[in-house]
């Protein structure tokens, strides 16, 4: 005689097979989510100061940037943003051992007060050494 399941519960071997995909999902390296529906990117200009290498996933550039006009804040407003030196978080999937210190870089930024980091480096390049920033 044997015993044969309803057709709505999953077998054993349908559940060891989504939890062993859980498993091997939860345990690798996975990019970080999209940015939410409110996230604003921006592209700026500026001097890459410092590079603090990746620890938990992100490490941070330290850029002295030129001013960004259409900022915007949390709520949504144009507030602008003037030229600062500030940390920018980057990922994985942000090369930078080819990027020179006190070089002129162009950077992709997004903005989103719904994610941790807030901010994160989505593309970076160096510029020609030519390159004149407003600073």
């Amino acid at each position: 005689m044997s015993t044969s399941l309803p057709h709505n519960q999953p077998s054993r071997r349908d559940v060891s097979v989504v939890l062993l995909t859980a498993l091997l999902i939860g345990c690798s390296s996975t990019p970080a989510p999209p940015p939410s529906a409110t996230a604003t990117t921006y592209t700026v200009k500026g001097r890459l100061e410092s590079i603090k290498p990746a620890a938990n996933g992100y490490g941070f550039l330290n850029i002295k940037h030129e001013a960004v006009p259409d900022f915007r804040d949390e709520k949504g407003k144009v507030v602008g943003m003037e030229v600062m030196t500030m940390p920018f978080a980057y990922g994985p999937g942000i090369k930078t051992d080819t990027l020179p210190l006190g070089r002129a870089v162009e950077l992709v930024f997004v903005m989103d007060y719904a994610a941790q980091p807030m901010l994160s480096v989505t593309q970076i390049k160096a510029l020609p050494k030519a390159t004149k920033l407003s600073l």
